[in-house]
């Protein structure tokens, strides 16, 4: 039953990649349109999880795999694979939802002044401040040496901060900065730098014990290169590489931020290649959030879901935790996580009296818990409207940088539940304020978009997936 749902699924998730008509030289299919997009990050996260339960389910958590309300693993997953497949069809239905395109029109079209002056100013205030930040956060959890002998502890230490580690999200500024700059000319150096900003930034992003963050930095470059410099028309060995890099990291980062791990290991490093290769199948477990989703849509049914209560916490996120102690925690996942270990959690109780760590629900999770079936169908519809805005957005604005990183962050980071939101709104507020302020808040009168090189051209027509995305001047 196992494997006949990861095969269901795939095939469901692969609909985008071969339903779109074939490329023409006056309308190539984009390869990071949203449909496939969405579509390659559900084969990856998901299929690849339920063939490794299909042949050992030890690989479900035991708090999931023996909690009573899972009971039988096997209906667990078929029940969970129908949900997926109802909320996937939904997202597709989203993106394909033509007054999402409209509404884009309606967005002001900024950061269009893209010059050599401005960008080496915005590169050089980006890192400044994300030192700044990093620096008085460090300060705050006791340094550098305290925080990674405790990665265990990750969450407790980011609870309160999240204003003030938003703003190492111009490291992913600088990087991308760099990137798109290559359009007017790329020389040995400016390769050099990348790298440097790409390393340093995964290294601190890793001192915090998260590995999205890091993923996140290729993929940002990723799309940078893609819609800013040369579009990529087949992906090839030299795209997937950095991919096949990240495996060895991800299986090394839940060893190292396990209690105790990382002392024991710099005391003993000859013991790190053992457990990295028992541990391989971390990279497929740890890239996947169906363990969240099979408890999420074994504990709730239609008689337990809250209603929209959790989301209800969003109106305390503004309020600090050193004004408010008894502040609801902003990471919805900290309540699924706190029921995963059998105490009671309900929306509204506070940071200190729920687990410290986090089972982040996403869109899938949050809508089923709060509004069940029907919360999935209208979320993920919403969600996948919200792609297609974005995208629109970017195509109307000519591919800036700006509409890049908007597009880039819908389509591979927000989801509707607590968390995401509010890291959606600083990201926004900080993006829009940060280009705005560097390469200007609006067009010049009587300009249009700086015009890319013909040979970085996307076409005003983008046909990607289930998709085809027409957006007015």
């Amino acid at each position: 039953m196992i494997f006949a749902t990861a095969f269901v699924l795939a095939c469901l998730f692969c609909v985008p990649l071969i339903a779109g008509r074939r490329p023409s030289r006056h309308a190539p299919v984009d390869l990071l349109a949203p449909a496939r997009v969405a579509a390659v990050f559900h084969l990856v996260t998901i299929v690849p999880y339920l063939v490794l339960v299909g042949f050992d389910d030890t690989a479900v958590k035991p708090m999931v795999r023996q909690n009573p309300h899972v009971g039988d693993l096997d209906h667990a997953v078929v029940w969970y694979g129908f949900v997926q497949a109802l909320g996937f069809v939904a997202l597709l239905a989203g993106i394909r939802w033509k007054p999402a395109a409209r509404v884009a029109r309606r967005v002001p079209v900024i950061a269009t002044r893209f010059t050599p002056a401005r960008y080496r100013a915005a590169i050089v205030v980006a890192l400044g401040v994300a030192a700044i930040g990093f620096s008085s956060f460090l300060s705050q959890v006791g340094g550098l040496e305290y925080l990674v002998t405790n990665l265990e502890r990750r969450t407790a230490f980011t609870a309160g901060a999240g204003y003030l580690l938003a703003l190492l999200n111009l490291l992913f500024f600088a990087i991308v900065i760099l990137i798109y700059s290559m359009r007017f000319r790329r020389t040995p150096l400016k390769w050099l730098l990348t790298g440097v900003l790409v390393v340093g930034s995964a290294a601190i992003f890793s001192s915090l014990g998260g590995r999205k963050s890091t993923i996140l930095i290729f993929v940002s470059a990723l799309f940078a290169w893609h819609y800013g410099v040369r579009p990529i028309r087949r992906i090839g060995l030299r795209h997937v590489a950095p991919a096949l890099a990240l495996i060895p990291y991800f299986v090394l980062m839940p060893v190292l931020r396990s209690p105790g791990g990382l002392a024991h290991f710099a005391s003993h490093p000859g013991e790190l290649v053992g457990e990295i290769e028992r541990n391989l199948t971390v990279a497929i477990t740890d890239l996947s959030y169906v363990d969240h989703y099979l408890f999420v849509t074994s504990y709730f049914s239609s008689d337990n879901v809250w209603r929209g209560a959790s989301y209800l916490d969003l109106v305390n996120a503004v309020v600090p935790s050193s004004v408010n102690p008894a502040k609801p925690p902003i990471d919805d996942g900290v309540y699924v996580r706190t029921l995963a270990e059998g105490l009671r959690a309900e929306p509204g109780m506070a940071f200190q009296e729920l687990f410290y760590s986090s089972w982040p629900p996403e869109t899938l999770g949050a809508t089923y818990m709060n509004f069940w079936l029907p919360g999935v169908i209208g979320g993920m519809f919403l969600l996948g409207a919200l792609y297609r805005l974005a995208y629109a957005y970017m195509l109307r604005s000519n591919l800036t940088l700006f509409s890049i990183l908007i597009y880039a962050h819908f389509v591979v980071s927000f989801h509707l539940s607590n968390l995401r939101i509010v890291q959606a709104a600083i990201y926004l507020t900080l993006t829009t304020a940060f280009f705005g302020l560097f390469f200007g808040f609006g067009r010049r009168a009587g300009r249009s978009a700086p015009v890319r090189p013909r040979s970085a051209r996307m076409p005003a027509r983008a046909v990607g997936g289930l998709q085809r995305v027409e957006v007015g001047g």
